[in-house]
């Protein structure tokens, strides 16, 4: 999750490390005033798809509001991990 007003290599690095741990990945972009998600998304379809992956197979972008707070409840049926890249 993130804004992604550019997609870095580093975002990319980020994206093969949690590809190779799930098989498929959902990257979400925070709601910016003033800034389309459209052209965002379309930039980080085109990046990976460069890089070799495939939109709709191997992740999706959606859109989600500024989160600033994430609250969950342990012991679920999924793993939350700090990945450094």
């Amino acid at each position: 999750m993130g804004k992604f007003k550019k997609w870095t290599e580093r975002d990319t690095k980020l994206f093969k490390t949690a590809l190779t741990k799930t098989g498929q990945v959902i990257i979400q972009i925070q709601e910016i005033e003033g800034v389309e998600f459209d052209k965002r998304k379309v930039n980080i379809i085109e990046q990976l798809t460069k890089a070799g992956f495939y939109h709709q197979h191997e992740f999706e972008v959606m859109s989600v509001p500024n989160i600033i707070h994430l609250t969950y409840t342990p012991n679920k049926n999924y793993i939350v991990e700090k990945v450094a890249v």
